[in-house]
């Protein structure tokens, strides 16, 4: 076996045939959709940066394929940033993406399409880019059947993360509206102004995600295991785990209708979320982030 390449820091060399390759061996063909969450400096050092992962996943799904980011714009909860944010709170052309550099750069790409979603708006690249960013505005929950979260289970998208892990799974919030989890939704929607790519104003109404939920996403993946619906590989040095979003949107749901608590750490958490769904969230408690 070949040595890797190392670079003056140390770090793996990784070049655009490596991911493309690492791609390959997880089963990604063309005409595939593909989302991935992602950490660049996971990977090791890319020789050309995040333009080069970019570049190879489009090799990757060739021309009638697709590739999607998530391109959230604010840190915390989305009931916090609705709170504070100015006008318009979400601008789809200017707005920075707060979820790496990957990201940033992907939003960036002449053929990217970003969702005009104030919560969790994903950005996609390829022949399904204008399909997942349609209706985005008039989407009333974050991630719904009819969202661009809800649509890459429709077309059977690979969901994967890159270097990242499951406390980054936003699809596992869809999982949750699915299966009418009792805690996922506020009451009270909110009501932000939005600039599209023209930068003509929304006024996009959506009930968003309750905050400070003491959720460990991480116990879905034995469930995925044992369904024999999960796969792992590596590109450079980065873990990537990969699965089907329609399966995984499938189980997760089904796991939720028949276990409300099943993503909770803390179950105690159910028999007080309705207070927290109509904002009286009890001093000191605490919760990991939205994703």
């Amino acid at each position: 076996m070949a040595k890797k390449p190392w670079s003056p820091e140390g770090k793996t060399v990784v070049r655009k045939n490596d991911i493309v390759e690492g791609l390959r061996n997880l089963g990604v063909n063309p005409g595939d959709a593909v989302f991935f969450h992602n950490s660049l400096s996971s990977m090791g050092y890319v020789e050309g940066g995040a333009e080069t992962v970019i570049d190879a996943f489009l090799e990757a799904v060739g021309p009638r394929g697709t590739i999607a980011v998530h391109t959230c714009h604010f840190n915390g909860w989305h009931c916090e940033y609705a709170l504070n944010s100015g006008s318009p709170a979400f601008d789809v052309r200017r707005s920075p993406s707060r979820m790496g550099r990957i990201t940033e750069v992907f939003r960036h790409h002449p053929g990217a399409v970003r969702c005009l979603d104030s919560s969790n708006p994903m950005c996609a690249i390829g022949h399904q880019a204008e399909y997942l960013a349609e209706g985005a505005v008039r989407c009333f929950t974050p991630c719904g059947r009819d969202t661009a979260w809800g649509k890459l289970g429709e077309i059977d998208a690979h969901y994967m993360f890159l270097g990242t892990g499951w406390t980054s799974c936003t699809m596992m919030h869809a999982c949750e509206e699915y299966g009418h989890a009792p805690y996922a939704l506020m009451d009270e929607p909110s009501r932000l102004e939005v600039a599209d790519e023209r930068g003509r104003i929304h006024v996009h109404v959506q009930k968003v995600h309750t905050p400070n939920v003491p959720r460990d996403y991480s116990l879905m993946e034995p469930e995925m295991q044992r369904l024999g619906l999960v796969q792992y590989g590596s590109i450079g040095d980065a873990r990537v785990t990969m699965m089907n979003a329609r399966e995984l949107i499938d189980a997760g749901t089904r796991c939720i209708v028949e276990d409300p608590g099943f993503l909770l750490r803390d179950r105690s958490f159910l028999e007080h979320c309705r207070d927290h769904q109509r904002g009286l969230i009890p001093p000191g408690y605490t919760g990991v982030s939205d994703v």
